[in-house]
């Protein structure tokens, strides 16, 4: 507590993060806010950049995305790349702010640079479909890739598309599959989708109704507005389907069971 009464701004963050997460003290959101404003008011870049995450997520009761713009704002003129690539997917998105996909490129690209990998995913995104940059989709896969090696399931979800579809790239279902399983482990729902449909189609492996109706209704408990819906939709008619087959199979090898009998 001397540093934080000392008003050293390091600790007043750390003492800020303790109230946050309640820990050796209770969980208190509003005294942590009070800490981060104060370590801002001394310079503190991650403190500005939480209390603008605060203000983002509703911690304190109400979201408000146009407050948590500006505090992104003084986040990244202090240097925080956290705040530029926040700052730069709100501008993409017009959250709090109205939509400029020029302005978000700068602040993504610096993040970027600074391999963060959200930073890349937003701004591969930008390159993909030429927003605020001109449409280059060589530098779109090199940006997914680059996130890729950091783990992150979005960008492996939307190379896998790309690989699914050519564009950009060959055509290749094997490669597609891929980066869908390794998206699956880190629980990203629409890639547990696609390794469904890709079972259920045969897509860079055999065909396997049963595995794709598991995959189906994995991605259904999942409880993602994007796939839980169409995964449960999609699980129930491959199963009526399935076990309509096995019906129909069953009552024509009965028949031959039958004409079998009556030749004896």
């Amino acid at each position: 507590m001397d540093g934080v009464d000392r008003g050293n701004p390091d600790n007043i963050y750390f003492y800020g993060l303790l109230k946050l997460y309640g820990i050796s003290m209770i969980r208190d959101v509003h005294g942590a806010a009070q800490q981060f404003l104060r370590a801002s008011s001394l310079g503190h870049k991650d403190a500005t950049t939480g209390y603008g995450v605060m203000l983002l997520s509703g911690t304190l009761g109400k979201k408000d995305e146009a407050l948590a713009v500006r505090y992104f704002r003084q986040g990244a003129s202090m240097g925080d790349m956290n705040s530029h690539w926040l700052l730069g997917t709100m501008l993409m998105e017009g959250r709090g702010v109205p939509p400029s996909p020029v302005e978000a490129a700068v602040h993504l690209q610096l993040a970027a640079d600074n391999r963060v990998p959200q930073a890349m995913h937003a701004l591969a995104l930008l390159y993909e479909y030429g927003s605020g940059v001109p449409q280059d989709l060589e530098k779109a896969i090199a940006l997914y890739e680059q996130a890729v090696e950091l783990h992150q399931a979005e960008s492996m979800f939307n190379l896998a598309l790309m690989y699914a579809s050519g564009r950009g790239v060959p055509l290749n279902y094997i490669a597609s599959r891929a980066l869908f399983e390794k998206a699956a482990q880190l629980e990203h729902a629409p890639s547990v989708y696609y390794i469904g449909v890709f079972k259920t189609y045969g897509y860079g492996c055999d065909v396997n109704y049963e595995q794709a109706i598991h995959w189906f209704e994995r991605a259904a408990h999942m409880d993602d507005s994007r796939v839980s819906r169409k995964a449960h939709e999609a699980a129930t008619e491959l199963r009526v389907l399935l076990e309509r087959a096995y019906k129909e199979n069953e009552e024509r090898l009965a028949v031959y069971r039958r004409r079998a009998m009556d030749e004896h």
